[in-house]
């Protein structure tokens, strides 16, 4: 059976953060007969599969297992894409929760077959939950539209909003606008993604994987779309990546990676990777360009 999206979660050890993003899934205001949910679980020893299967009924639910050998969220995510039977793969974490028109607005987004849809995350950050009292107080999962606007007027953002104040929200003017592809939310045309190989699974410990796939999806002309109307909230969560307990070692493994990337592509944009703060790439390479000319 072929769907408009699929919705490709993939989770470790979160049951309680996956169950507040299937019920926010199953409010949908398009219909569940055009959509598919596709849990990639990387070896959970918890309850994510009850938790998923408690959702049969109403969503199109597809589960998938991997054994638990690290993380392989790339590995994970890649199952998913050779599953979807969607024409569009929308990209969520669990803990992701989404307005009632989330899969209608990404959906909306797409005049072509190229184009990369970059969803907003409210209270969204790499490194740590700054926001997380301001987002308890104010989320009801039975009033999520509601929860959204109390968010926003309580400034709760997107971390990449600074991008986005500076940069414009028309993401083509960027010089690498793959900086803002993150897969907190976002999505892709499943045909353009398997083109492109999808995810690299050389990445196997956090992060890094989804730059990577947002540079090969730029270097193959995707076409990157903001709608700040695709929006989710990010339910606060213990961070797995190391930039709390160890920063030393976590910025090491992140240079590692970075030149792994730029030895992957050779761009002016992914040399400047390696040195520049992800905030100010673009901000680089737009100057680098002026004095170029």
């Amino acid at each position: 059976m072929s769907y408009l999206a699929s919705v490709i979660i993939p989770t470790y050890n979160r049951s309680n953060l996956l169950y507040e993003t299937l019920y926010s899934l199953k409010k949908q205001n398009i219909n569940n007969k055009n959509f598919e949910v596709i849990i990639c679980d990387d070896g959970s020893s918890d309850d994510t599969r009850e938790i998923a299967n408690s959702f049969n009924n109403s969503l199109n639910i597809k589960y998938f297992y991997q054994e638990d050998k690290g993380f392989r969220a790339a590995k994970a995510r890649n199952i998913g894409i050779e599953n979807a039977n969607g024409d569009i793969c929308i990209f969520i974490d669990s803990g992701c929760i989404v307005a009632e028109n989330f899969i209608q607005e990404h959906i909306n987004t797409y005049t072509s077959e190229k184009d990369v849809v970059i969803g907003y995350a409210l209270g969204f950050s790499q490194f740590n939950d700054d926001k997380k009292e301001a987002i308890l107080k104010r989320y009801d999962r039975n009033n999520i539209s509601g929860s959204i606007e109390e968010l926003k007027e309580a400034k709760v953002y997107d971390v990449r909003e600074q991008m986005y104040h500076y940069l414009g929200d028309y993401l083509k003017l960027w010089e690498a606008p793959w900086t803002v592809f993150w897969t907190v939310n976002v999505s892709v045309k499943r045909k353009f993604l398997k083109s492109c190989g999808g995810f690299d699974e050389w990445f196997n410990t956090w992060g890094g994987e989804d730059t990577d796939l947002g540079i090969n999806l730029y270097v193959n002309e995707g076409i990157y779309k903001l709608n700040r109307n695709a929006v989710a909230i990010h339910y606060p969560h213990e961070k797995i990546n190391n930039f709390n307990k160890n920063p030393f070692l976590a910025y090491r493994e992140q240079i590692r990676k970075r030149r792994y990337i730029h030895n992957k592509y050779k761009l002016l944009q992914t040399l400047a990777y390696i040195y520049i703060d992800t905030n100010n790439i673009n901000n680089f390479l737009k100057e680098y360009k002026y004095l170029e000319k």
